[in-house]
């Protein structure tokens, strides 16, 4: 694994498939053009660190141009999307008074705690709870439930102040180099 994401200082990231209720149905078209239910289940990658901080990687698609039956659910961790255009959905829980740790190669050496930086456009939509959003020039901004972020590959700590966890859904491009 190439590092750790969305979990607390010093714990060690452990596969956990409790999945914390999260369900993925995916559908598809068949050989003859009939659409169907082609999986229902967990997540394909899920961690879990403590009661109330997870992290399900949902589905990837490895780059674009692709097709409405491409992509796949991820089998091992990756903090990226691989490829140009590559795209990743994500469903994290981030826990209450915690600061997201990310480690691994998008971090600066010597940065902040908890900043973190990814090649990607993100479109994240807070869907329960608050979190608040740090950027490099120290502004921060609060996002409540039904709030949406559109994150361009800026260097951003999330920190949860509230006493309830925050769940938030992400769509993450791969940009170019």
């Amino acid at each position: 694994m190439s590092g750790i994401w969305l979990l607390p200082s010093g714990t060690a990231l452990a596969e956990d498939r409790d999945a914390a209720g999260l369900r993925v149905v995916v559908t598809t078209i068949g050989d003859d053009g009939i659409s169907r239910f082609g999986s229902d289940g967990e997540p394909g990658f899920f961690v879990r660190s403590g009661e109330d901080s997870f992290m399900g990687d949902i589905w990837n698609i490895a780059g674009t141009p692709s097709t409405n039956q491409d992509g796949a659910p991820p089998t091992a961790y990756q903090l990226e999307p691989e490829g140009t255009g590559g795209v990743k959905f994500r469903v994290a829980q981030i826990p209450p008074r915690t600061s997201a740790e990310v480690e691994g190669p998008s971090n600066h050496e010597g940065s902040e705690h908890g900043m973190h930086q990814t090649n990607t456009i993100d479109f994240i939509t807070i869907v329960s709870g608050e979190i608040w959003l740090r950027l490099d020039d120290g502004v921060e901004k609060r996002l409540r439930a039904g709030d949406t972020l559109v994150q361009r590959g800026t260097r951003h700590a999330w920190i949860n102040r509230s006493d309830r966890p925050c769940v938030f859904s992400a769509v993450m491009v791969k940009a170019g180099e």
